[in-house]
């Protein structure tokens, strides 16, 4: 059995929030075309923030 996940991780907005471009160098790779390390670099100290909030309300006829 195989299965194919085809989501990216939830932590991946991060990488370009700081610079870097995991997804474009790995897209260039496929084909067989050359990682740029410098697309890879990133800059340190850039942070996320996730809210999960729940919203109640009263459904009326």
């Amino acid at each position: 059995m195989v299965e194919v996940d085809p989501r990216c991780a939830g932590g991946l907005p991060i990488s370009p929030a700081a610079g870097a471009d995991p997804v474009g160098q790995d897209l260039r790779a496929l084909p067989g075309l050359p990682v740029e390390p410098d697309r890879l670099r990133y800059v340190p100290g850039v942070t996320t923030v996730r809210s999960f909030v729940e919203h109640r309300g009263t459904v009326r006829p």
